[in-house]
């Protein structure tokens, strides 16, 4: 497989948009990090230490999964995409997609910077304020106005990622009671109005990297569009406070949503600006929130992640039972 991945790269080098000397050979180096949706992901590395290095990404299972094929698509997409200026350049530039023993494989430009998790201000608040400044102009370059929901977008959004859950935690009886009561409330979706965005779906801080002072965002595997917004908001902040306050998920959940503190403070700064600028309704907030819980339980589900559909359920069943107050949404909603 390595010889024929080298005769791809080395073969459509200038067809990549590369301009300099081919690479005679590449050196291939396997990423160390865990993938739990079971892709091997090579740094490319030419010998000519001049020309750029390359990503290769592998699907070793799921094959019924076509995650690289989706990251393919959304990211040609973006490049080709009118108007988003420089954040272009902050996104992967895909450069081949196809089968090579039976797996796909995708080629990428390699995205240089230390990631967030292992970043020295990994800990800074000040540093997420930066991806959440990245994230909100992204949303607003990527934004589809605010308008009434269509019943099909009802039913693709809301409706279907609900059906998934509730068969995921069928057995679990205050959380079946909760989210059947939660889909009676959807009705009222028939006359609201929403904006939507192109998301990420993935937003976590092994997924973002700080070049200097520009910030580089990688994996779209998941990526949707459209989709709804504020939900990378909320992903990529409970990942942040779990490192900057040495959280659990769920105890991140609790902080960011529960109260006065200065968790829920500093998602509050980044909701305020967000909210605005993405034309989002306040009233939407809460049912946002409950959504972002939802869509992550057949995900996780598909990816055999076990640890974090345990903490989803533990999170969706605090707001079951009362336990995270809704007190951040509420002041939101009067001072908008």
């Amino acid at each position: 497989m390595l010889r024929e991945l080298e005769q791809i790269v080395r073969a459509r080098w200038k067809e990549f948009g590369y301009t300099g000397k081919r690479p005679e050979r590449l050196i291939c180096v396997l990423s160390g990090d865990r993938h739990l949706h079971s892709k091997a992901v090579l740094y490319c590395l030419p010998d000519e230490r001049s020309a750029p290095a390359v990503i290769v990404k592998i699907q070793k299972d799921d094959l019924h999964l076509p995650l690289l094929r989706n990251e393919y698509l959304h990211l040609k997409a973006l490049h080709a995409r009118e108007g988003l200026g420089e954040l272009r350049q902050s996104i992967p530039r895909p450069l081949f997609f196809g089968e090579v023993a039976d797996h796909p494989v995708l080629i990428q430009s390699y995205m240089p910077g230390v990631p967030f998790s292992k970043h020295a201000r990994r800990r800074d608040p000040g540093s997420f304020l930066k991806l959440s400044e990245w994230l909100r102009a992204f949303h607003m370059l990527t934004l589809r106005p605010a308008r009434i929901l269509t019943e099909r977008e009802v039913g693709v959004y809301f409706l279907h990622p609900l059906e998934l859950a509730m068969q995921v935690i069928s057995g679990h009886g205050s959380l079946q009671f909760f989210l059947e009561e939660y889909g009676r409330r959807l009705e009222a979706l028939s006359t609201a109005n929403l904006s939507f965005v192109f998301s990420h779906n993935d937003l976590c801080l092994s997924n973002v990297r700080f070049d200097g002072q520009r910030i580089n965002v990688i994996d779209w595997e998941f990526s949707r569009e459209p989709d709804l917004p504020l939900l990378d908001l909320i992903n990529a902040f409970l990942f942040f406070a779990m490192t900057w306050r040495r959280l659990s998920y769920v105890e991140a959940f609790h902080g960011a949503f529960s109260g006065h503190n200065g968790v829920s403070v500093l998602f509050r700064q980044c909701l305020e600006n967000y909210v605005r600028d993405v034309e989002l309704s306040p009233g939407m907030l809460p049912l946002l929130l409950v959504q972002y819980l939802i869509s992550r339980i057949p995900l996780l589900k598909s990816i055999g992640n076990v640890a974090g559909l345990e903490d989803t359920l533990q999170c969706l069943g605090a707001l079951a039972e009362g336990g995270v107050a809704q007190k951040p949404w509420t002041d939101l909603a009067a001072c908008a």
